[in-house]
């Protein structure tokens, strides 16, 4: 599906809205709704570069002095849990070294 952004300008303000639409659909959807200028830009190609199946994984390290640190994010689905914990073994997030790694979510 193509997907354009708008640039409505309104005096000294600027917004932006992303709409799925192609160009002819949403000009007639500018001029009908909004006021002030605006311009429109569409995607030239409708690739989604993003990682199509992935793995929601969310950790806790802990350091030798017990501080924490909490974080999600996406990882490659091919990845299991003793490979995550193996990367994330001894790097610092946020001021703390993982010494210790605990997978506390895990979403497929």
């Amino acid at each position: 599906m193509s997907k354009v952004l708008v640039r409505n300008y309104l005096g000294e303000k600027t917004f932006g809205y992303n709409l799925p639409c192609d160009y002819d659909t949403a000009s007639t959807f500018c001029a009908n709704n909004l006021d002030g200028l605006y311009e429109i830009y569409e995607a030239k190609e409708t690739i989604d570069k993003g990682e199509a199946d992935g793995t929601k994984v969310t950790v806790t390290g802990k350091n030798a002095q017990g501080n924490k640190h909490t974080f999600s994010f996406i990882a490659k689905s091919t990845f299991n849990e003793d490979e995550i914990k193996t990367a994330l073994k001894n790097k610092t997030f946020n001021n703390v070294r993982f010494e210790e790694v605990y997978i506390i979510g895990l979403k497929f």
